[in-house]
């Protein structure tokens, strides 16, 4: 019943903004290209995978699997779009139902989704490259969905876990910096991969490949278990499925408990402040240490600030390795000229943002530090008795308040009548 009022709802949300459909209207020709594309893909490196070398099967879907399931988490972050929307149970929280029963509702709502929907013929191409008999395709189907949902399930949890840290505003800064710093990588390599950093990659992933390091990631168990059923190996498929059913349930366990804490206002995702009245410690000495100081504390407070001062030191680095790896590249002068001209360019960029920081640190007193010095004492006190001087007329005012009436007139006094005349 939840999942069918949440589909109702979608379908309502869609007729009324017009927005909506227009967009699903351009997506669905791109998922459906990528579907076809990934589902070719996926059979014939299976199949080649299968013909080279048997053994190097579970290790490469389970590589495979965990890198998509990371990326998927960390889709919000990354592309700022969220491959797989968790729905607002908020607006069922009122209702006398468990949070699981929510949680589960939630998870096959998300399976009518397009990215999820075009994900299904990818995993069904890849079931039938694994499967060795056709009795062996829907236990291998199987054990693909299950990681599929284990996917969906983790992709909540990490929503959930980045909507409970949203609220503080520290958090949102530190997401800010090491996006603009993945994204800086992210950036920077290809450039390291074409001189010559693609033979470290290549050496990591046959490493891993080789260890089977990956089997403990939970997000390739039912791949694995697909893999073994494709095989007939029925215990080993029994094994990995199970593992992943308990992934999935411990997923959706996590996603509960996370609901009821963060809607019901039961996580504390505050620090714990500086005690009252304790005086901040200053490191550097003097008021031009102090001025320092503070553009650093300003400096690293800020995203955009912070950002720019870790672009300006791997900025230059990064520079020196790219020429120092390429044949024919400059001389080393030239390179400490470059790493020169673009580290105080950007830490000009940085620096530049503090607009008064000459002008405070001239206000004070710093004579030994080769700032101007303040106005002299006579001039103070001169400036002290003009503040506390009283004209002359407004102290006579003063004195002629009278303490008892507080300084309101009297009421004026009736005249008495003569009780009779004559």
């Amino acid at each position: 019943m939840l999942v069918l009022t949440r589909w109702r709802m979608e379908l309502r949300a869609m007729a009324r903004a017009r927005e909506r459909a227009v967009g699903l209207a351009l997506l669905l020709p791109g998922l459906f290209f990528s579907s076809v594309f990934g589902s070719f893909m996926a059979y014939a490196g299976v199949r080649g995978a299968e013909a080279h070398d048997p053994e190097l099967v579970l290790p490469l879907l389970s590589l495979i699997a965990t890198g998509v399931g990371i990326s998927w988490m960390l889709s919000p972050l990354v592309a700022g779009v969220s491959l797989s929307e968790s729905h607002d149970v908020s607006r069922l929280l009122h209702f006398p139902l468990p949070l699981l029963t929510l949680v589960a509702a939630s998870l096959v709502g998300n399976l009518l989704q397009p990215v999820v929907l075009a994900a299904v013929p990818i995993l069904a191409s890849l079931s039938l490259a694994l499967s060795r008999s056709p009795a062996a395709l829907p236990f291998a189907l199987a054990g693909s969905l299950l990681s599929l949902l284990f996917l969906l399930a983790a992709a909540q949890v990490s929503g959930l876990v980045l909507h409970g840290l949203s609220r503080r505003r520290r958090f949102q800064d530190l997401a800010v910096f090491l996006v603009i710093g993945l994204g800086f990588l992210m950036s920077m390599a290809p450039i390291v991969l074409f001189s010559g950093g693609a033979r470290f990659l290549g050496r990591a992933v046959r490493f891993l490949v080789a260890g089977d390091l990956v089997a403990l990631s939970p997000f390739a168990w039912g791949l694995r278990a697909a893999v073994h059923a494709g095989r007939g190996e029925a215990l080993a498929f029994v094994g990995w499925a199970a593992a992943q059913v308990a992934a999935i349930v411990a997923a959706a366990a996590i996603s509960a408990v996370l609901i009821e804490r963060i809607y019901r206002g039961e996580l504390d995702l505050g620090g714990r402040g500086q005690e009252e009245g304790a005086r901040a410690v200053m490191l550097l000495p003097g008021r031009i240490g102090a001025l320092l100081e503070k553009d650093l504390r300003v400096a690293w407070r800020d995203p955009a600030t912070k950002a720019t001062l870790f672009l300006s030191c791997a900025t230059p680095l990064f520079w020196l390795f790219v020429f120092t790896r390429t044949s024919g590249g400059l001389s080393p002068l030239g390179l400490l000229m470059l790493s020169m001209l673009v580290g105080a360019s950007a830490f000009g960029n940085a620096f530049g943002l503090e607009g008064r920081g000459i002008s405070l640190a001239r206000a004070g007193d710093a004579a030994g530090d080769g700032v101007a010095p303040r106005p002299p004492r006579a001039a103070a006190r001169r400036r002290h008795r003009r503040a506390l001087h009283v004209p002359r007329r407004r102290r006579q005012r003063q004195l002629r308040v009278d303490p008892v009436s507080d300084g309101r007139r009297p009421p004026r006094a009736q005249p008495l009548r003569r009780l009779g005349r004559g």
